[in-house]
């Protein structure tokens, strides 16, 4: 009880999230050629509201915005290269590709908050052109990429490249129901019963746009669960902050157990 009323720092929470993501990455890659439990990607379910809500937590401390941003992309696009050539380069007979982008989500969640604050801003002046502007270039990325899938107009090659260069709340990995929460979670943080409120509309609205079974209920009630953890923050950054430890295992792991299920699907 002590321990709960105590609460855990960002630093517990971020390694809880980074263990539990492991967990779902495992059964990601190598259920195909081990048989990995589901229960393991249930498990997982939990570290996605967790890392959002630590991302626009950041955000709303750091103290160069413009930097933060440009640090997402370029993980964004730099992570969204590297799946690219691995996979071109080690394809997996099975045809599973690597799919994880959460640094692509993270930039447009910062980059639309950006854009709501500047425009929120009354003494912003000009700079409320410059929110407005975020956001429609947000959205003109968005109806570009999908009118190009939905007919292809471009060179495949402009497809892929457009791809890589312009995420966006429709390709960026949870789509745009992640992109809300991220959003709701920083307009949120100050309040844990406003947070959860948040979580369970967003769980809510996702469920409304799919049919829904047991099954299904309870793969969201798993991830509704990684808001439970986030209300355990005591708003302390924790001795060992580690600033880069996500944005190097992140991929790192990702890439090694995709690599390490090739090596078992080919040899």
């Amino acid at each position: 009880m002590d321990a709960l009323k105590r609460g855990a720092d960002g630093f517990q929470l971020k390694l809880f999230a980074l263990a539990v993501m492991t967990i779902d990455h495992i059964y990601y890659f190598l259920n195909g050629p081990l048989g990995v439990p589901y229960f393991f990607t249930l498990i997982g379910r939990i570290a996605a509201p967790i890392f959002l809500f630590f991302c626009v937590e950041g955000f709303s401390y750091t103290r160069s915005k413009p930097k933060y941003l440009a640090r997402m992309y370029l993980f964004s696009v730099g992570m969204k290269f590297a799946d690219m050539t691995l996979a071109t380069a080690f394809p997996r007979p099975d045809h599973v590709a690597i799919m994880n982008d959460m640094f692509s989500t993270m930039f447009v969640v910062c980059w639309c908050i950006a854009g709501i604050e500047l425009l929120r801003d009354r003494e912003a002046g000009k700079r409320r052109w410059l929110g407005a502007l975020m956001l429609a270039g947000m959205l003109a990325a968005t109806v570009l990429l999908v009118a190009c899938m939905i007919t292809p107009v471009l060179p495949q090659q402009v497809m892929q490249f457009s791809f890589l260069l312009l995420p966006n709340p429709f390709t960026c990995e949870g789509g745009f129901i992640w992109v809300l929460l991220g959003i709701l979670l920083f307009y949120t943080r100050k309040s844990k019963w406003k947070t959860v409120l948040a979580m369970a509309a967003v769980v809510i609205l996702n469920l409304g746009l799919i049919p829904v079974d047991l099954d299904v209920l309870i793969y969201f009630g798993c991830t509704f669960a990684g808001i439970l953890p986030v209300c355990l923050y005591n708003g302390k950054p924790g001795k060992h902050r580690c600033k880069w430890l996500f944005y190097i295992y992140y991929p790192a792991h990702v890439y090694v157990l995709y690599l390490v299920s090739w090596w078992m699907l080919t040899r």
